[in-house]
């Protein structure tokens, strides 16, 4: 065993030695010379060189999801990770549920994963030795308990989430009011007033909605009594939970999920989700079945966060595909949100073309879709951009000098660093004079003096908030502006595109991207039957 240091040389370069890393040491001086190459490495928790991941996935409470299972199965073999699914919670099946379970497993199985169950631990931990495992997988499926019991002396705390549950409604970004007295709130059915609850909520919309602007929300959350404490006001208008953090996340993944999942129908058809019609006025209602949260993380369990990068080129590419499930005829999903995929333009849809050469004509089924082609594009710019790791810069030849304030230098060399992770390399050449030595690829067209300009203009006293300014100018000085012609092909590549983000339905400053005008509203205008 040697305790050594690493050279200056990486801390130049910006590398550091991780757990499984490979390395050439000087026995003498103790300094670690040289980190071999990796074949693969993980963000949280910092590790390299990793042989395996064990998905720990709940069968029962919460609910087994299949669609977290086979995105970490893909995210993890295309990071050359041998997967490794683990099973709990089998005993608090009933009787006639454990067939219909049995049936997941051996689906896993059939097409050439190897499964294990909480109850085999005797078979577990044959497979550890020589390897580098990381484990990972759903909240509250209880990877503290499974290691626990495959290695007693951890002694990990283990956290109950296992009672989480919530459901209610929460409107779409596109339909906000300018207060939060839209925010009914209820934990175990009684009406609240929670920091923590209402701070979950306003970090899903933060980029999703204008400022002041907050959106319609009735949510019930059901926690087991014993983790929350009612009796912190005389009225019981107010709570302490046990757990603060594990609430947040819990409650800012549903409603996250749920606005990610939602599939938004006209207003002509009325439909809430993919079940009974309800009597509300307006079709922006996203609904919320009771179901506990399956992508929360939890830093002091959760193991793994996969390259954003990895993860995008695994979205553009489709090279791994979702196992096809028509042969599951046993599953009954207990899901109201249907899985969203990757979406294109739909065959039936037909570009018409453009109006006043800043807002996109499409005939869909359902009616006629008005896109502002700006906002669209920067929608999908913004997230490409936020999911990638490494962005791709340009260098220039030739920078105008910028002239900034004292304190505006002073803030930028504070934060230099966040510049540089978005593609910009900033030099200064005196105390208030700067130059641009390279920018992102994406604005290769734009003037370096507007973007600085507008990212320190808009942080609003927020410094915390330069590198969310950052990413949102960027986007928006990359998008295709309003007033410019495009022809057929940039505007199919434009929808196709924006189609495929997590939340089309605003740009990053909160404006709507689409109005589908029905055509039952159309043909009602003409006076014609259909």
């Amino acid at each position: 065993e040697y305790v050594c240091k690493p050279r200056g040389k990486f801390r130049l370069n910006n590398v550091s030695p991780l757990v499984g890393d490979i390395v050439d040491i000087d026995e003498v001086n103790n300094y670690i010379l040289e980190i071999l190459p990796r074949k693969n490495s993980l963000v949280r928790p910092p590790i390299a060189n990793v042989d395996q991941a064990v998905i720990v996935m709940s069968i029962a409470s919460p609910d087994f999801s299949d669609n977290l299972l086979d995105k970490l199965l893909t995210v993890i073999t295309f990071n050359k990770i041998k997967p490794i699914i683990c099973f709990t919670k089998f005993d608090l099946l009933k009787e006639n549920e454990l067939e219909e379970k049995e049936n997941f497993v051996n689906y896993y199985k059939k097409i050439g994963f190897e499964v294990y169950k909480n109850t085999e631990l005797d078979k577990l931990n044959l497979i550890f030795k020589d390897k580098v495992t990381v484990f990972t997988g759903q909240s509250g499926a209880g990877k503290s308990t499974l290691l626990n019991k495959l290695m007693p002396s951890l002694n990990l705390k283990t956290d109950e989430i296992s009672g989480l549950k919530i459901s209610g409604f929460v409107s779409t970004p596109d339909y906000t009011r300018s207060s939060k007295k839209s925010y009914h709130l209820y934990i175990n059915s009684r009406s609240v007033k929670c920091p923590i609850f209402q701070k979950s909520i306003d970090m899903v919309y933060k980029n999703l909605t204008a400022n002041n602007k907050y959106p319609f929300v009735v949510l019930n959350l059901e926690i087991p009594p014993h983790d929350v404490d009612v009796n912190v006001h005389p009225t019981k208008k107010e709570v302490r939970y046990k757990n603060p953090n594990q609430i947040f996340n819990f409650i800012y993944s549903a409603v996250e999920a749920g606005l990610s999942n939602y599939k938004e129908k006209p207003k002509e058809e009325a439909h809430y989700s993919s079940f009974e019609k309800y009597n509300q006025p307006n079709d922006t209602i996203v609904n919320f079945t009771p179901q506990a949260k399956e992508v929360y993380v939890d830093e002091k369990t959760d193991t793994m966060y996969v390259s954003d990068l990895g993860m995008k080129q695994i979205e553009e590419s489709q090279q791994f595909a979702t196992p096809h499930r028509q042969e599951q005829t046993f599953v009954q999903q207990k899901q109201i949100f249907s899985p969203q995929t990757t979406a294109t333009i739909e065959p039936s849809d037909k570009i018409i073309g453009q109006y006043h050469d800043t807002y996109i004509l499409i005939d869909t089924e359902e009616g006629l879709e008005i896109v502002d082609q700006h906002i669209a594009q920067e929608r999908y710019i913004y997230e490409k951009l936020k999911s990638e790791k490494n962005i791709i810069s340009q260098m220039l030849f030739v920078s105008d000098v910028i002239s900034v304030s004292s304190t505006e230098a002073e803030l930028i060399k504070e934060n230099i660093e966040k510049f540089e992770k978005f593609g910009y390399g900033i030099e200064f050449l005196n105390d208030t004079e700067l130059i641009f030595r390279k920018i992102p690829q994406l604005l290769s067209k734009a003037n370096p003096k507007d973007i600085i300009a507008d990212i320190l203009q808009n942080i609003e006293g927020d410094i915390d908030n330069l590198e969310e300014r950052i990413l949102i100018t960027t986007s928006c000085k990359a998008s295709v502006k309003a007033n410019t012609k495009l022809s057929i092909w940039q505007m199919e590549d434009i929808i196709k595109k924006w189609r495929t983000t997590k939340m089309p339905y605003t740009c990053p400053h909160g404006r709507p991207i689409a109005k589908t005008i029905p055509h039952k509203e159309l043909a009602g205008f003409f006076q014609r039957a259909k």
